[in-house]
């Protein structure tokens, strides 16, 4: 799991701050390699509070961590791991646009665990909202029988709880690209 621990003295001195491993999940379905160049870390964000803090890398991921609530020093937790931008290809320039994160901001908050967020590579800003979803599985199902000339019956969908995760809201694509003279 990842973490990331930080120390300041009580009389002002200077903080110190480590990050213990690589950005991924455990056992997380991520096409980039542990320990390539694409989990470089090239932006670091804190919410306006200290509670939350975004990571940026090359691989155009980013990873929201949230402070522990019961640690004597400042120790952050995984909440959500997300791709945030992929390669492209800018076809008006002829260049290939990397998916690195050049750039993350906090928005205004949400409530706890949940934020608004930018983040942005060199041609797309992108405005992500992470809060907790409703998940749920489908139960019910008699496909088997279906097959077998039995009645049909429709499936339902039970709910089996909440789990944190990043939706788009918007993408703003090209939008830093242009000059545009203002006379």
């Amino acid at each position: 799991m990842s973490a990331l621990y930080g120390a300041a003295g009580t009389d002002g001195a200077a903080c110190s701050c480590s990050f213990e491993q690589c950005l991924s999940f455990p056992n997380a379905a991520s096409p980039i390699e542990p320990g390539s160049e694409a989990e470089t870390v090239t932006t670091v964000e804190f919410d306006a509070t200290g509670d939350m803090v975004a990571i940026g890398d090359k691989g155009g991921r980013v990873v929201v961590f949230a402070r522990d609530a019961g640690a004597r020093s400042p120790r952050y937790s995984a909440l959500c791991e997300f791709k945030s931008h992929d390669p492209e290809f800018d076809y008006l320039k002829s260049l290939e646009v990397e998916e690195k994160i050049n750039q993350i901001r906090f928005c205004r908050g949400l409530g706890p665990r949940c934020c608004r967020l930018l983040a942005a590579n060199d041609e797309t800003v992108k405005l992500w909202r992470v809060a907790d979803r409703r998940v749920g599985a489908v139960a019910g199902t008699n496909v088997e029988h279906a097959a077998l000339g039995g009645p049909l019956r429709v499936p339902r969908v039970v709910p089996r709880g909440t789990a944190i995760a990043a939706t788009p809201v918007r993408s703003y694509a090209n939008a830093h690209a242009y000059v545009l003279p203002l006379f």
